[in-house]
């Protein structure tokens, strides 16, 4: 992906057009309907919170099962 121009200009959410975002949450809101899962998208975030949520999961995980 470092070389693919289009994903080198995204710096934030709003690089990203609507339509772009609409193919997101349709792929991940029916790729898992083959194993009987549900997917529920809530919305989409900025990279400085999606950032965190990354941190954050890594803290829970880390609770969860430390090493």
């Amino acid at each position: 992906a470092t070389h693919d121009p289009y994903v080198q200009r995204i710096k934030n959410l709003s690089d990203i057009n609507k339509e772009r975002l609409a193919t997101f949450r349709f792929f991940f809101e029916h790729y898992k309907e083959q194993e009987g899962k549900e997917v529920i998208i809530k919305g989409f975030f900025d990279k400085k919170e999606a950032q965190q949520l990354v941190l954050d999961s890594i803290k829970m995980y880390k609770t969860k099962f430390p090493a």
